[in-house]
């Protein structure tokens, strides 16, 4: 397993290491996020969710926290 401590797959119980360390890689992690990156391994609050952020229009989104110009009212 892995022995570094500072790698993202360290592994506290590995007697050898298999030269398997993963290092951390930081980006979006969430899959319904606009910017997911299927590439890193730690989330690093990065994500965002485009969309209408203006409550007052008729296509809001609540979820959205980039507003991407596409309020209707």
């Amino acid at each position: 397993g892995c022995m570094d401590s500072t790698q993202f797959n360290y592994d506290p119980n590995a007697e050898n290491d298999d030269g398997s360390c993963d290092p951390f890689t930081y980006g979006c992690t969430n899959s319904s996020a606009d910017n997911y990156n299927s590439t890193v391994n730690t989330d690093d609050g990065s994500c965002i969710w485009l969309g209408c952020t203006d409550p007052t229009a008729t296509n809001y989104d609540p979820t959205a926290t980039i507003d991407d110009g596409s309020c209707t009212y």
